[in-house]
């Protein structure tokens, strides 16, 4: 049986943190408060039951699990990105009137 995956918030949360290093920075990066992505690194962790990032009094860093998944998850979120922007190259198509 597999495992509930956990929201996609909750990766991108991981992502940014472990990118930026702290909750400061990734928060602004998000639009979103420290708050919110300290509730969401521990839905993260509390979904796959292990810790992805260690805490410090100087920031975030790695955990070995979150080396091991680090890197896939940002160059997913890097091709959603690039897939998204395909969209904004795309000209514009006829749109349909109904009266």
């Amino acid at each position: 049986m597999s495992r509930p995956l956990p929201s996609l918030h909750a990766l991108r949360a991981f992502v940014t943190v472990a990118k930026h290093g702290n909750l400061k920075d990734a928060a602004a990066a998000l639009f979103v408060t420290p708050s919110a992505l300290s509730h969401q690194l521990r839905n993260i962790e509390a979904t796959l039951e292990t810790q992805l990032l260690k805490r410090s009094k100087s920031g975030f860093s790695l955990s070995p699990a979150g080396r091991l998944i680090y890197a896939d998850l940002a160059d997913a979120f890097d091709r959603i990105s690039q897939s998204l922007d395909k969209l904004e190259q795309q000209p514009a198509g006829e749109l349909l009137n109904v009266s």
